[in-house]
């Protein structure tokens, strides 16, 4: 059985400077439907890549899942599974990228960097970038060698100390997106099962947790990058982040 190819190697120049990034679905059994689906969230990783839509999805219909709650599904470059997420229940299942006969990654919307911390009191492209009303997101290359691309939902602009804040979305991924080999091995285990397989069926897990979530929640200044990070407990904090670069990307004037 000829599994869906993952068209990704050529746009990660395109990723890295903040274009939107889409994930094009071809349905391989049923009814003969294409999906295209905005990315909003993308962890890096050298090569590879996994983005997450926002927690918009209905959990409807999803055995394990209450239908008031919502869900993110996730795609990436690396592994032949797809994710399915619940930052409310701290829940994941994967099933197979089999289901699809195609899966093409594609870039569109061209970015401009309007403020890097590698010259964090220069500001006036960022403040240009606010005055026109466009989109941000941030880019932020941790020290432990990921870079994450999120969405600013909150730019504040203090110009009599020349300063800001721009916080991203509130969101959270299990900290297994950040396993590539533990992610490998379920697409490994999906592989093996497709032979078992009458269609239009396909290998699919079946809801776990609560697990471990990473939050994607980060606060930027010209001094620094703070991230959110909840103890077991169930309390919130913010703690310095360790990265190496961050930068703020806007999308470009029409």
């Amino acid at each position: 059985m000829s599994e869906p190819a993952l068209e990704s190697s050529a746009i990660m120049s395109d990723i890295l400077a903040c274009q939107d990034l889409i994930v094009v679905l071809n349905n391989r059994n049923n009814e003969a439907y294409v999906e295209n689906i905005h990315l909003s969230s993308i962890i890096i990783w050298q090569d590879q890549f996994i983005g997450k839509i926002k927690n918009v999805h209905s959990g409807a219909g999803l055995p394990g899942i209450e239908a008031n709650r919502t869900v993110a599904y996730a795609y990436n470059n690396f592994c032949s599974v797809v994710s399915c997420c619940s930052f409310e229940t701290k829940k994941m299942r994967v099933y197979s990228t089999h289901a699809y006969s195609h899966i093409n990654f594609k870039c569109r919307r061209p970015h401009q960097k309007v403020w890097t911390s590698e010259q964090p009191e220069a500001i006036d492209s960022l403040r240009a970038s606010f005055d026109q009303g466009g989109s941000l997101k941030a880019l932020i290359q941790a020290v432990d060698g990921y870079t994450y691309i999120i969405n600013i939902q909150a730019l504040h602009l203090n110009d009599d100390e020349n300063t800001f804040t721009a916080e991203t979305e509130y969101d959270g991924v299990p900290v297994l997106f950040k396993e590539q080999k533990s992610m490998e091995k379920f697409g490994a285990q999906m592989d093996a099962q497709i032979p078992q397989c009458t269609p239009p069926q396909y290998p699919a897990g079946s809801f776990s947790g609560p697990l471990p979530f990473f939050l994607l929640s980060f606060i930027i200044t010209p001094k620094g990058v703070q991230h959110r990070h909840t103890e077991p407990h169930g309390v919130t904090h913010k703690t310095e982040f360790a990265f190496t670069k961050a930068e703020l990307w806007s999308e470009m004037p029409r």
